[in-house]
């Protein structure tokens, strides 16, 4: 699972497993069977993804949350989209000063 999250979390796209160079200095590096790409999606991706999950519900809580979708295009014309998660906590929200009256 330590692969999976390190190639999503690095943006490294899984057909590069399928690099012989590359796959051979993983498995020489970690000295494990690298899996194939087709293996992380099928039985690792769930997991990361699950984990994912329980790391934001854990970050929010019971609160509110607003969320930012921004996609865009880079100058190879590949989509990026960026996601931004805040929760709505009153007391934070108290303690900004755009909300103090001048």
């Amino acid at each position: 699972m330590d692969l999976c999250t390190a190639l999503i979390a690095a943006n490294i796209p899984w057909y590069k497993l399928d690099n012989p160079q590359f796959r051979q200095f993983l498995e020489k590096c970690s000295s494990t069977n690298i899996p194939d790409r087709t293996t992380l999606s099928k039985l690792y991706l769930p997991k990361c993804y699950n984990q994912a999950i329980s790391d934001i519900r854990a970050d929010i809580g019971h609160y509110n949350v607003w969320i930012c979708v921004d996609e865009t295009t880079d100058s190879m014309g590949r989509f990026n989209v960026n996601i931004l998660k805040k929760s709505l906590n009153i007391i934070t929200l108290m303690k900004r000063s755009f909300w103090q009256h001048t």
